[in-house]
Parts: structure tokens; sequence; C-alpha cells
């Protein structure tokens, strides 16, 4: 299954490489792209079994998709300079492709086949590919905290993480989140001393702690870190961050790490 979606996404892309090397002509590359088509059909009629009338329907939106690949393609190959502007027109467009195959898709297969062509891995990262596109574009921090949270893609998450600002919504992320990698970013990411030292000292993860430790600057949350808590790499990050002599000398007494 994973190799069918593959083939869907990246034929057009190798084929276009190959013309733009110089490897093929155009009339060899028009022909390669039928054979594309009739190959891509033939995987999606394996893997959703297509009666002969979707055949048809979905032919006709593969070859659209080719040849408006092609066009972007050109476009993009005629550039004058690699400025970002001309690569961000030509992203928009590329993903805008992607949504109008897809919306053809659904009005051409039944809800159950559109189930498991959206299950394909390399669709799945496709569409989340689309979601991060979107997420880019997101200013609303409210809005940015709840995808970090509940968003299915770890890579969606961690892109609306990395926009985050407000330091109540990246403590929310920290608290509602279940991702490890996306809570310890955001807990990086605080600089609100209470909310680091509630996080620091309470949450269950050691690696949120240690994002904590590392940005916390209380000398007094510090040395009780230092003291009560069990996982020795927080410890150490919480030493290394202390200052006042008096603390260290008490942590020396008494530090339970062996």
């Amino acid at each position: 299954m994973k190799a069918i979606a593959h083939y869907l996404i990246c034929t057009v892309l190798l084929t276009n490489l190959l013309s733009f090397a110089g490897q093929i002509n155009p009339a060899t590359l028009a022909t390669q792209r039928a054979r594309a088509v009739e190959r891509q059909l033939e995987l999606l009629d394996k893997a959703l079994t297509l009666t002969e009338d979707q055949k048809l329907k979905v032919k006709a939106v593969l070859e659209d998709r080719a040849n408006q690949g092609q066009e972007l393609f050109q476009e993009w190959r005629n550039r004058t300079g690699a400025s970002k502007e001309t690569f961000d027109k030509v992203q928009t467009r590329s993903l805008s492709l992607r949504e109008e195959y897809d919306k053809k898709l659904t009005d051409i297969l039944t809800p159950e086949q559109y189930v498991k062509y959206q299950s394909l891995p390399d669709v799945r990262r496709a569409v989340a590919q689309s979601r991060r596109a979107a997420v880019q574009n997101l200013t609303d921090q409210a809005s940015l905290a709840k995808i970090a949270v509940e968003d299915e893609d770890s890579s969606v998450r961690r892109t609306a993480m990395r926009k985050l600002t407000n330091q109540v919504l990246l403590a929310t992320v920290v608290v509602d989140g279940k991702d490890p990698g996306v809570r310890s970013a955001a807990a990086g990411k605080l600089s609100d001393q209470v909310l680091l030292a509630k996080i620091a000292v309470e949450d269950e993860d050691s690696n949120v702690r240690r994002s904590a430790v590392e940005n916390l600057t209380d000398q007094a949350v510090l040395a009780k870190i230092t003291v009560v808590e069990k996982d020795s790499s927080v410890r150490r990050v919480a030493v290394g961050k202390l200052t006042a002599h008096p603390l260290l000398a008490k942590i020396a007494e008494e530090d339970k790490d062996e």
C-alpha cells in the first residue's frame, strides 16, 4: 500500500526532473506521463477495487493532474532567480493541486474507498504537508496551541508549537499535550519563572522538567530541585545554574545522588 501512494505522488516529479536534466525529449516525456497515468490507475484499482466508470473518471483526473504538474514544473524551470516569492508561489500552487486532486477523488470514490485511500502512509504524509503549510500562515495563538495539542500528525504539532509565543498557551501545551517532544520543546520556550517553577517541580516527564529547569533563574527553586529531584540529569542542570555559594554548600550536604 505504501508503494502505491509513493508511486502516485512521485512519478510526475521524476519524469519532470528527467526532462529538466535533458535526459528525455518532450515527446518521450509525454509518452512517459501517459504510461505513468496508466500505472497509477492500475495501482489505485488494485488498492481500491474501482468500477469501470470510476476508472474512466479517475484516469481523467490523473491526466489532468499530470498536465498541471508539468505546467507547474515548467513555471519553476523558467523562473528568474530563486527568490523566496517565486518558491512560495510554486509551493502554494503545488499544495492547491494536491487539494484539488483529493477533492475530485472524493467525488468519484465511495466513502469506504476514500478512507482506504487516505490511510495510505504517503498520502497521509502529503495531507500533513498541506496542514503544515497552512499552520505556517497562522498567527492566532489560541489556534496554534490547539493544533499543537490535538493534531494527529507530530510534524504539524511541532510546527504549531514553534510559532507559539504566548507564555500561558505554551504552558497549556506542556500540561495538556500528549506528545513528549512537543511538550518538552514548549517548556523550553517558556520564560515565565512562575510557570517554569511549577513545571520543573511537578511535571511527570523528566525531559520536560529538564527543559523547564534550563530556563529557570530563581535560585531558591533551583536549590530545591537539586535536593528533591530524583532524576540525576535534571539535578545536574539545576546545579549548573546555581550561582549562590551558600546554596551550593547546602546541596553538597543534602544531595542524595551517589
